[in-house]
């Protein structure tokens, strides 16, 4: 017999409640009749995770590749910087730095414009790297360093070179454990008594300034304050991130602005004036 002469089979008609009894349509676990909302929650949130987990391993990895900062250099790190999210806040507005009672200037020559743009930074609270404009290779490089081997080497009591408070992996300067509290200024004191520190990976700083020069150094392009500024602890309004020299002639500006730091962290209390030439002679 051929198959198209098998007769049909007709089935009696049934109720929708009889195929709602069946468990493929109706068990404790499935979700998608009997419950339409979680079925759309469960739906969105697969997406969303599809779609986030990519974007978030690959920031974690940006995080990693910044180098070792104040934060664990691990998957806690990156938790913990991106709680700081919740309150970084905009880095390159100066108007508070106009309302401080306090407007001395500690460098030695006003700043001029910085050329060119703002080099870009990466987008993590922590740490503060700048990701583009890194020219001057080694020359500048070691230059940048030599600031604080000078001026440590030409004021051995009144500055002490040592790892940041801040950034252990981060070279930097600090006023000498020597002088007591009561003689510094309540912003140094803030800070940890830190003057600033310089980033190997980048070679960009971090300095503590006058509000005064932290107007010039923001206004000329030469740095923008820390995202966390004012909002964590160690971390003053003045906390500032000056930009990796692309040149030796940025070099002796920042050498300035580096100065200026020590400058305003022990005269801006009872401490002997610093003994600072240039680094970088002019040619």
């Amino acid at each position: 017999m051929s198959l198209s002469k098998i007769p049909p089979v007709l089935l009696p008609a049934l109720p929708p409640s009889a195929f709602r009894s069946l468990p493929i349509f109706h068990h404790p676990n499935q979700t998608i009749v009997s419950n339409p909302r979680t079925t759309i929650l469960a739906i969105t949130s697969t997406l969303l995770t599809l779609f986030l987990v990519p974007q978030i391993y690959a920031d974690y990895k940006t995080y990693l590749s910044l180098g070792p900062a104040g934060l664990p250099h691990n998957i806690f790190g990156y938790l913990a910087t991106s709680v700081l999210r919740l309150i970084k806040r905009e880095t390159k507005s100066v108007e508070e730095y106009y309302k401080s009672k306090d407007q001395r200037s500690f460098l030695e020559v006003p700043l001029g414009p910085r050329n060119g743009d703002r080099p870009v930074l990466n987008t993590h609270p922590v740490p503060q790297r700048q990701l583009t404009e890194k020219e001057g290779g080694k020359e500048v490089e070691e230059a940048t360093l030599q600031i604080l081997h000078t001026l440590h080497a030409q004021n051995p009591t009144t500055v002490q070179e040592t790892m940041s408070p801040h950034e252990p992996s981060s070279p930097g300067l600090i006023v000498h454990p020597s002088i007591p509290a009561s003689n510094l200024g309540a912003t140094t004191l803030s800070a940890w008594r830190e003057i600033g520190h310089v980033h190997i990976i980048d070679h960009s700083s971090h300095m503590v300034l006058s509000p005064h020069d932290c107007k010039e150094v923001i206004t000329k392009g030469w740095g923008e304050r820390h995202p966390c500024a004012g909002r964590y602890r160690g971390l003053p309004n003045e906390y500032l991130l000056v930009y990796r020299p692309r040149n030796l002639e940025e070099v002796r500006v920042v050498e300035n602005i580096w100065r200026a730091a020590v400058r305003f962290a022990t005269e801006g209390g009872k401490v002997e004036r610093i003994n600072a030439r240039m680094v970088v002679k002019e040619e």
